[in-house]
């Protein structure tokens, strides 16, 4: 049972971090895409998921594990990173087709940010949680 919570409390803290420093990369893509009046996506979306991939890591990471192990969390956690970013993206306008409810104010029509940061954050721990369960099971690994 030891081993199982030590996977969980990995995942909750890998989220944690992963979706802080999505928000972090969230915001540094936004200071960094080209000044003008029309903002690309793509920079926001890159930067949520590498900065959610840098927080998988941070989570997940194992200095003693084999090279091959290594390299294969950075993968995953870049991967799902990205892909929850953008998934959540894509998400974020059907989940709240009419935009974001601010309490005590009004609807306003703002894209809802915050479904790509949790997507990002979710999607860099989901593939690293599934590699070290498969890990644990497999080679009873923590």
């Amino acid at each position: 049972m030891g081993p199982v919570i030590t996977v969980v409390l990995r995942a909750a803290f890998g989220l944690v971090v992963a979706t802080g420093l999505a928000f972090v990369g969230f915001f540094a893509g936004w200071f960094s895409a080209p000044s003008g009046s029309n903002l690309p996506a793509s920079y926001l979306i890159v930067g949520a998921g590498l900065g959610a991939a840098i927080g998988g890591l941070i989570g997940w990471f194992k200095p003693e594990s084999p090279r091959f192990v290594k390299w294969s969390t950075l993968g995953l956690v870049l991967i799902g990173g990205l892909a929850g970013a953008w998934i959540g993206w894509q998400l974020g306008p059907i989940i709240y087709p009419e935009g974001l409810y601010r309490p005590g104010g009004s609807i306003y029509n703002a894209p809802p940010y915050y479904v790509a940061l949790l997507g990002a954050g979710i999607g860099a721990n989901v593939l690293a949680m599934m590699f070290y369960s498969f890990r644990l099971w497999r080679y009873r690994e923590v």
